[in-house]
């Protein structure tokens, strides 16, 4: 599966130092290895709203269209 973000994505990382752990865990969705990032679909399931781990602090908020994970957000996940 692909994965795809917005500049400001980047520019989110880049500030709280967190775009090398992003980078790596689009790498592993990349690869297909989506339990180690513990890639999931977020309730309610029609909405179609993926979620995936950057470090313990971080989550990245995407929507899957085709083969293709979009990000539009990162959260703090506390």
């Amino acid at each position: 599966m692909k994965v795809v973000q917005e500049k400001n994505i980047t520019d989110y990382c880049q500030t709280r130092q967190i775009f090398k752990q992003y980078q790596k865990s689009c790498r592993y969705i990349n690869f297909g290895y989506y339990d180690l990032v513990d890639l999931k679909l977020l309730k309610p399931k029609n909405q179609g709203v993926y979620q995936f781990r950057i470090t313990g602090k971080y989550r990245a908020l995407a929507i899957k269209i085709d083969n293709t994970l979009y990000v539009y957000k990162i959260s703090d996940h506390q």
